[in-house]
């Protein structure tokens, strides 16, 4: 038996409905094993592990600290799917 595609809606306005397909993301599989081959170094060589420098932590406070982030903007189609077969759908009008 196949699994149903599964869909979900979003009203973006009152004449305005969003319909797209729910895409199941997999793991990446190299950033799996990469984050696995840090847990195993950590536990096999746990005097290597270092506290974050004080001199860095700052300089990359400065790097990122005129960063604005508006985590309520709308990403491009090109940001939110893989392949534009899964983006979404706009359905509605004026």
């Amino acid at each position: 038996m196949r699994a149903k595609p599964k869909v979900e809606s979003t009203l973006a306005d009152r004449c305005q409905t969003i319909i797209s397909k729910t895409v199941r993301r997999e793991p990446d599989p190299a950033l799996v094993r990469f984050l696995a081959f840090l847990a195993r170094d950590m536990v096999r060589r746990p005097a290597r592990q270092k506290a974050l420098d004080k001199t860095l932590a700052q300089r990359i406070r400065a790097l990122v600290s005129d960063t604005q982030v508006d985590l309520d903007a709308t990403l491009s189609d090109a940001d939110q799917c893989d392949s534009p077969a899964s983006g979404p759908l706009v359905a509605g009008g004026a």
